[in-house]
């Protein structure tokens, strides 16, 4: 039976004012930024790799695709993992 291979880590972020659009909900733009802050708490706090380090090996991250399906709108002040 093999393994899994993968690790799963969460960050809990809240969501901010400056994240609200007309709608009175997150806007869509917004996920994207959501996701990068969780990966540069997560490469600090599991990878023992501050992003500082990463970048001083010439290394760098590229996006070659995104899909995201929105479960329920995000509100001011929600928390998320």
């Amino acid at each position: 039976m093999e393994k899994n291979r993968f690790s799963i880590f969460e960050s809990e972020l809240r969501v901010r004012p400056d994240d609200i659009d007309m709608f009175n909900h997150v806007h869509n733009s917004k996920y994207l930024d959501y996701v990068l802050a969780a990966r540069y708490e997560q490469m600090e706090k599991f990878y023992n790799m501050p992003w500082e380090h990463f970048t001083k090996q010439g290394l760098g991250w590229v996006v070659s695709h995104v899909d995201i399906n929105f479960k329920r709108p995000l509100l001011m002040n929600d928390l998320m993992l």
